[in-house]
């Protein structure tokens, strides 16, 4: 578990998850409802969705429960992350769709989006190579692309939140074929 309280994200989610809980306790405290362990339960878990990449599986497939933390792979729900785990392995992304994707700084490789894939959360790119190799991804968060590659080859990119939405590329990066789906897509470079 010492890996929780060392990772950023990690560590800004149990934080987050703190700030919460202390927020329902005060609530349910002040209200007529009884205050429960239901808490301590929130917190335990308010990691479980979060998926680190390890690389540690025979083959190089996000599918391959065995190359994420615990061998546990990511569902739709998941927060991913790839970073210092195992930088110089790269991954497979044949899954379809996915909450959030973070590529640390730490990490060196490509994470090759094989599939046509939906990212509901954000996509945060400061290291590595995000190489979408698939016809199609749709992001309806942020991204925040401050470092790394984003390659997007020959592939549709589709920036479509329900919201407002902000995406903040490099420069010098080439879209094949860009489309705005969205009512407030801020896009800079």
């Amino acid at each position: 578990m010492e890996w929780i309280r060392t990772h950023p994200y990690i560590s800004a989610l149990c934080a987050t998850a703190l700030v919460i809980l202390i927020g329902v306790w005060v609530v349910r405290r002040q209200g007529t409802a009884p205050v429960s362990n239901t808490a301590t339960t929130f917190a335990q878990n308010s990691t479980s969705f979060v998926r680190i990449w390890d690389g540690g599986g025979a083959t190089n497939n996000a599918s391959d429960a065995q190359n994420w933390v615990n061998d546990d792979p990511p569902s739709n729900n998941s927060w991913v992350i790839f970073g210092a785990t195992n930088p110089a392995k790269f991954c497979n992304w044949n899954l379809l769709n996915i909450s959030t994707i973070t590529i640390e700084s730490g990490y060196s490789s490509n994470v090759n989006i094989n599939s046509n894939v939906t990212i509901s959360g954000n996509l945060n790119i400061s290291g590595g190579n995000f190489n979408i190799q698939a016809d199609s991804i749709t992001i309806r968060g942020d991204v925040n692309y401050a470092g790394g590659q984003f390659t997007a080859n020959t592939s549709s990119v589709c920036f479509a939140g329900s919201a407002n939405q902000t995406a903040s590329i490099l420069g010098n990066t080439t879209f094949y074929s860009l489309t705005f789906d969205t009512p407030n897509t801020v896009f800079s470079q």
